[in-house]
This record gives structure tokens, sequence and C-alpha cells, in this order.
């Protein structure tokens, strides 16, 4: 997903902060060619599309150092994380997130288990209260369905 302002394209979301276990967006960490910004998820900084996150004003784009984002490694959804079980198997990747693009609340997590898999049964589609962060930093599905 890239970042989009008044002047054009100036940088790409490498990651998206979200608070848990409600599975809402908080913020969105964007990467450009030589900085690394925090933007928070607020309807009057940001606006959301299928293909790029429209900031409305340059001066929303705030620095952090580098020890404030090495705390938020539990809040990081990062693609292609691996997610697992709750008995510890793989079931894939991180590939995608379904949200509400007026709420910023995330409704479901897809979850790609390998090239065949998805081509002969489709990615896997998670609803976010299914998945939580352990205390290992590992993102899990806690669910009864057949995976």
């Amino acid at each position: 997903m890239t970042l989009y302002g008044k002047a054009g394209h100036w940088g790409w979301v490498e990651d998206i902060v979200i608070r848990w276990p409600e599975g809402v967006i908080d913020g969105f960490g964007v990467r450009t060619a030589i900085s690394r910004f925090y933007i928070p998820a607020e309807p009057e900084v940001v606006s959301v599309t299928l293909m790029e996150i429209q900031l409305r004003r340059r001066s929303y784009a705030l620095k952090r150092p580098r020890s404030w984002w090495k705390t938020l490694h539990a809040q990081k959804l990062v693609m292609n994380r691996p997610v697992w079980r709750d008995n510890g198997d793989l079931v894939g990747r991180i590939k995608d997130l379904i949200i509400d693009e007026n709420s910023l609340a995330v409704h479901q997590i897809v979850i790609s288990r390998g090239l065949l898999e998805d081509l002969l049964h489709g990615a896997l589609l998670v609803p976010t209260h299914e998945i939580r962060e352990d205390a290992d930093g590992k993102i899990k599905i806690f669910s009864n369905r057949a995976i």
C-alpha cells in the first residue's frame, strides 16, 4: 500500500499498528526513501482506499525515534509474518487485511497457506476475534473450526 498526498506518492506503508484484541488500526508505519514516519489512523489525518492511504497534510506524519519503533513489536502487523494454530502448528503467512475503510477496523486477516494450497482451496480468511498474539510474540489462531 502506498502513501499519497497532495504532491503525489511519497512513501509506502511498511507496518500497520493494530490495537489488540479490538482489531482496530491505530496508525501506519510509513517509509520514504530516506526516513520513517508514524501516521495516526484518525479520520481528520488520513483516508484509506483500496490501493492507498491519502494523507490530508504532510505535517501529520510524525518522526519517531528508533527505540519507539522497537516498543511496538506486539502491535505491529507485518505482511508475510507466520501465523500458528493454538497447538503450535504453522498455518501460513499473513497475506492481506480486510478492513472497513471508514472505521479502520480490521475485520479479517487473509492467510496464505502456500501457492499450491491457495490455488486449490483459496487463501484462508480469519476474523480478527479469532487471532491473538501470545507471550512469545507469535500470532496464533484460536478457533474451533477446521483450518
